[in-house]
């Protein structure tokens, strides 16, 4: 998974979460996430205008209904949004704002560099072909399974589907991605740990080895031999 090398804060997002008026429930700040920021939030009723930020926001309502008007450029659009209902807003959209009431939701930021990764692997390399589009109201009903599914639930689901377990599956891509990267980049393997995810070089070693049989150091040498 790409990264910025830098922790993902609040302060890289809009601001709608610095309003005194709203109330901060949970968030990564201090995960140390680096592609990511979620945050779970009581919001007051408001109306502000924001710049636009470099990565994309998906909102989640958790609750509702509930009257939400936005304004992009000079198109003006008002939807009374039910409970799982998505706000979608691309990076570098200037935009407005006017919430209706008392709402609970779900704040989520997705750095580009990871939506430009995707394209890249889906496109074959070509990382402009893929075009976030905003929402106003949509459903998901992916989404709003998910998040209404237990711990154990959704581990269940999971495994039924891919076979694997969502720490094992996870597991297994992030080695993937370091061994792509061990052969296409010259990067030490300490910075490709940190990029796929692991907490230092040593860990990614142990779940290298553990899955491949091999360490990340003699798999990039018999790999350019």
């Amino acid at each position: 998974m790409a990264a910025s090398g830098r922790p993902f804060t609040v302060n890289e997002t809009h601001g709608i979460l610095l309003r005194p008026e709203h109330r901060i429930i949970k968030a990564s700040d201090r995960l140390g996430w680096q592609s990511l920021y979620a945050s779970m939030q009581r919001e007051a009723p408001y109306a502000a205008a924001y710049a636009g930020v470099p990565d994309h926001l998906i909102i989640l309502h958790l609750d509702g209904p509930v009257t939400v008007s936005r304004v992009l450029s000079k198109s003006w659009a008002s939807r009374v949004i039910p409970p799982g209902g998505l706000f979608m807003l691309p990076g570098g959209v200037d935009f407005g704002v006017r919430l209706g009431g008392d709402l609970s939701t779900l704040h989520l930021y997705v750095r580009q560099a990871i939506v430009e990764e995707v394209a890249a692997d889906l496109l074959s390399g070509d990382r402009g072909s893929i075009e976030l589009v905003p929402r106003l109201g949509a459903r998901d009903p992916l989404i709003e399974h998910a998040v209404g599914l237990s711990a154990t639930h959704f581990a269940r689901r999971f495994k039924r589907s891919t076979g694997s377990a969502p720490h094992q599956y996870l597991m297994r891509s992030r080695v993937e991605r370091a061994r792509r990267l061990l052969v296409e980049t010259d990067n030490a393997i300490a910075q490709i740990a940190f990029a796929c995810g692991f907490t230092h070089q040593e860990h990614l070693t142990r779940v290298f080895h553990r899955l491949s049989g091999d360490t990340p150091a003699r798999f990039r040498r018999g790999a350019r031999a």
